[in-house]
């Protein structure tokens, strides 16, 4: 059965209908980092990265960056 392009218009209309008539789609989540922020405290997850980026930071040294960068000092 193939349908005419208004019977698919009709039927996108409806849908849409419906999808607006949902409470989530008419008071949409304001989204920003105030939202997100803490989100991870208190995880053993997060904190084993944050060490492991503490200590890749520290162990970084100029003589490192210089030596990765062929002996060419700034």
């Amino acid at each position: 059965m193939t349908a005419t392009l208004e019977e698919r218009v009709e039927a996108l209309e409806r849908k849409l209908a419906e999808m607006q008539a949902q409470p989530w789609s008419s008071s949409p989540v304001k989204k920003d980092w105030r939202a997100t922020v803490g989100w991870a405290n208190n995880s053993k997850l997060h904190e084993a990265a944050t060490k492991a980026g503490e200590e890749y930071r520290r162990s970084q040294t100029y003589e490192k960056e210089i030596e990765a960068r062929g002996g060419a000092g700034y």
